[in-house]
C-alpha cells in the first residue's frame, strides 16, 4: 500500500510540474507575441551617396566615403596615438579609417542642433561609432552637437575606426559594403556608401 501510494504521489508531482512548465511556456510564447507586436521590425529605408535625406528642417547628405589604412590615417591626423590594450601588440596596421564627408543642412528660420555622434558606421553584423577624439583633429570647429545657424549649411567628416580584432578576414576589410546609419527605428535610415 505505501509504495502504491508513492507511485501515485510521482505521478501527481510529475502531472504538476508538466502543467507548470507547460503554463510558463505558453505565457512566454503569449508575452514574445505582445511585444512584436507592439514594437514590429523596424521599416528599412537605404540612400545613396549624394541623395539628401530630410528629417523635418534638417538635410543631411552623404558626400563622399573612403577606407584608409592605418599609415594614410596617420598622415591624416599625425596626432593619433596607437593604445596597447590586451595582451596582443598593437601596430598602426592593425586600424584602418572610415571616413565620410557629410553635409548638414537646416532649412528652417531658427538654430537648430544636430547630433552626429548618434549617426554609426554598419556592415553586417560589424558597427562601430564616431571616433570623437579623431573627429575634434579633422573638424577644428565643429563640436558633435553641430550648430547650424538658421538657413545654413555645414561640412564635416565623421571618422569610423576599423580594428583588426573586430575583423576575419582583415585584407579584404575595406571591400565591404559599409552604411552610415542615420536612426535605427522605427525606421532605420541609411546611406550606402560603398
Amino acid at each position: 500500500m505505501r509504495k502504491e501510494f508513492s507511485v501515485k504521489r510521482r505521478r501527481a508531482f510529475t502531472v504538476a510540474v508538466l502543467l507548470f512548465l507547460s503554463s510558463l511556456i505558453a505565457l512566454s510564447a503569449w508575452r514574445i507575441v505582445q511585444v512584436n507586436n507592439r514594437w514590429p521590425d523596424p521599416k528599412i529605408r537605404t540612400y545613396s551617396i549624394g541623395e539628401e535625406i530630410m528629417g523635418g528642417d534638417i538635410g543631411i547628405t552623404a558626400v563622399d566615403a573612403q577606407i584608409l589604412d592605418g599609415q594614410e590615417m596617420l598622415e591624416m591626423v599625425p596626432e593619433f596615438e596607437v593604445v596597447p590594450g590586451g595582451k596582443e601588440p598593437v601596430t598602426i596596421d592593425d586600424f584602418k579609417l572610415l571616413l565620410v564627408d557629410v553635409t548638414v543642412r537646416n532649412a528652417s528660420d531658427e538654430d537648430r542642433e544636430v547630433p552626429v555622434y548618434h549617426f554609426y558606421a554598419q556592415s553586417y553584423a560589424w558597427s562601430n561609432g564616431i571616433d570623437a577624439e579623431m573627429f575634434h583633429s579633422i573638424n577644428e570647429d565643429a563640436e558633435l552637437d553641430l550648430s547650424l545657424p538658421a538657413n545654413s549649411t555645414m561640412s564635416v567628416q565623421l571618422p569610423y575606426l576599423l580594428f583588426t580584432s573586430q575583423f576575419r578576414e582583415w585584407k579584404t576589410a575595406g571591400e565591404r559594403p559599409f552604411d552610415l546609419v542615420l536612426s535605427s527605428y522605427p525606421i532605420k535610415c541609411s546611406v550606402r556608401l560603398m
